[in-house]
């Protein structure tokens, strides 16, 4: 639903000034246009989107433009409809109307199907601060769904969407083991450390030690960090061997990357 893709409309719009003064009904026939998207919403009626929308509010006008490409809110289904205003949303720059062509591009909604078109708009979304044109990108590229399968690729695009706003669904799948493992053999750095991590969490601790010695290879002071503590003090039953050497191998790697931690350990091993 479109409230999962842009956020709650508190997220997104100014609420009706006074709740408590003016109702939705009536401050949209004042012309508030939030007043009328809270309207719309309570009454699932597509045309008070649309008169937010002619209201000059570009939230009213993506509702209207989803009512129409789902057949929601009383709206016709009317794909071709529907694109056309996220179209009209995206030429004046919003970014939340581009992301809506590019998944008719990708769905072949109101529009004929073409997934590179859709990769070219989302791609130019996640150049920018947004995270979700990042994330759609990985599910393009995650499975066979959509002819582009590259799982390094993918991986990349959900780490993007993670890094620029702790995406839930995109930190899970580069945190899960096995993707992390095959990002790690595409020399993703990241994919090493959170490898690392996830086998370190399940104490298979010699496995981890192997991915944070990969990723602190990449320059990564974390995996320099934990890969050095690994020898340096060993939990118990863990399988792996105490080795000052080794770890102050990692601890002078970490502590050249500009690790203090690292460095201060480096001088107590001393």
């Amino acid at each position: 639903m479109l409230r999962d893709i842009v956020g709650k409309r508190s997220d997104c719009c100014d609420k009706v000034k006074d709740k408590t003064a003016v109702s939705a009904e009536k401050g949209c026939e004042n012309n508030d246009a939030a007043a009328c998207i809270d309207y719309a919403y309570e009454k699932q009626d597509v045309k008070y989107y649309q008169k937010a929308c002619d209201l000059s509010s570009n939230l009213g006008c993506l509702w209207t433009g989803y009512s129409y490409t789902e057949g929601k809110n009383g709206a016709e289904h009317d794909p071709k409809k529907g694109f056309e205003i996220f179209s009209k949303l995206c030429d004046s720059g919003y970014d939340d109307g581009c992301k809506f062509v590019a998944m008719g591009h990708r769905d072949g909604k109101g529009v004929e199907k073409n997934i590179d078109k859709a990769v070219e708009i989302l791609s130019q979304i996640c150049q920018g601060e947004r995270f979700d044109g990042c994330a759609k990108l990985g599910e393009i590229y995650q499975d066979d769904t959509y002819g582009k399968k590259d799982e390094a690729k993918a991986y990349e695009y959900y780490l993007l969407a993670f890094t620029k706003k702790e995406h839930e669904a995109s930190g899970k799948y580069v945190k899960d083991k096995d993707n992390a493992a095959k990002a790690c053999e595409a020399k993703i750095a990241l994919g090493c450390e959170y490898a690392g991590s996830a086998h370190y969490q399940e104490k298979q601790f010699a496995k981890a030690a192997e991915y944070f010695d990969k990723g602190c290879e990449q320059g990564l002071v974390e995996s320099c960090l934990f890969a050095g503590y690994t020898y340096y003090m060993p939990p118990a039953a863990s399988g792996v061997e105490k080795d000052l050497e080794k770890a102050k191998i990692y601890f002078k790697k970490g502590c050249d990357l500009g690790s203090d931690q690292c460095c201060s350990t480096l001088e107590n091993i001393k």
